[in-house]
């Protein structure tokens, strides 16, 4: 998929040298979503591809806990790993989900195809090929199911699996 996991893995291996095409179900890629909090490891990961995600979204320095009042009642400091708090001035980071897309596009050197919902896959010893629901179908030597949480992916490969919510 298009989304966040799947553009950064894409990103990873288009560095390595690996060859990747990045599908995507929905028509048209939207600056989709609401806010969402980056912690340290994703955030040292997002460096080192070249997106300072403090340039698109707000440092947290703490937490705290206010009254229907807005009276804080407590505050914590975000400050549980001093290397990733020197590097980013906090150990969380607080991001649009569209924005961190947008940015991870402009990251991404490949084509995102979109319009494109898996229907099935076939895995031999030579690869997998993935058949869509428009009729087209492509062969790589592997596929992953970056494609979220209802993913086509894990229920063609355990069609049995019940999600739980949590």
């Amino acid at each position: 998929g298009g989304g966040i996991s799947g553009l950064v893995l894409a990103i990873c291996l288009e560095r390595l040298g690996i060859s990747v095409a990045v599908y995507d179900k929905v028509q048209t890629i939207l600056a989709a979503g609401s806010g969402m909090s980056l912690i340290g490891h994703s955030m040292y990961i997002l460096k080192m591809l070249g997106l300072d995600v403090r340039d698109i979204g707000l440092v947290q320095t703490d937490v705290s806990l206010r009254s229907h009042r807005s009276e804080k009642l407590f505050q914590v400091p975000l400050k549980s790993d001093d290397e990733i708090a020197d590097m980013f001035g906090s150990v969380q980071v607080n991001v649009h989900r569209g924005e961190l897309q947008t940015a991870l596009l402009k990251l991404y050197r490949g084509t995102v195809h979109t319009g494109y919902s898996m229907d099935r896959y076939e895995e031999d010893n030579d690869g997998v090929t993935v058949y869509f629901k428009n009729g087209e179908k492509v062969r790589g030597s592997a596929l992953v199911g970056a494609d979220g949480a209802h993913s086509p992916v894990r229920r063609c490969m355990h069609p049995t699996h019940k999600l739980r919510y949590s």
